[in-house]
């Protein structure tokens, strides 16, 4: 028995602001450290670096994103059946979701290292491109190209 179209949309869903948490928690845990004077910072630590880091990998993790999302689309619309087209879509987000990720987690590992709080201003930024981006009934239809009859099924399942 084949898992419904509702119960595939909730894993979708599930899976895909499961994966931010975890830069969202680290987040968290590095600007409670870093208010309650808990966080050991290395003072010989060149937070330049970091930077440099944080400002390329950043711009790079979206932009690899973008392009991976759209190459991976066009393959998975080659697919006929809606059930198929939905798992590849889930895939691709769960890559998607992982190029978002990493950028943030430099950002709180950058911020866990110096005591410099503006690298958490990165995990914000990718988390709201993260939450701009999710995964929608209208949003899967137009970008796997579904069919009104396929968007019903959706919306109806």
């Amino acid at each position: 028995m084949h898992p419904s179209y509702r119960s595939m949309l909730s894993v979708i869903t599930i899976i895909y602001f499961a994966v931010m948490a975890m830069p969202v928690l680290f987040g968290l845990i590095v600007l409670y450290l870093n208010m309650s004077g808990g966080l050991p910072v290395d003072d010989e630590l060149n937070p330049d670096l970091f930077k440099y880091l944080v400002y390329i990998m950043t711009p790079a993790g979206l932009v690899a994103a973008y392009f991976y999302y759209q190459q991976q689309l066009k393959l998975a619309n080659e697919v006929r059946e809606l059930r198929p087209k939905l798992s590849r879509l889930q895939s691709i987000l769960l890559v998607r979701t992982a190029f978002l990720e990493a950028p943030a987690l430099l950002a709180g590992v950058a911020t866990f290292l110096t005591g410099e709080l503006t690298f958490l201003a990165f995990i914000l930024i990718l988390v709201g491109v993260h939450v701009y981006r999710r995964p929608t009934i209208d949003s899967i239809a137009a970008d796997l190209m579904l069919s009104d009859q396929e968007k019903i099924q959706l919306q109806d399942s």
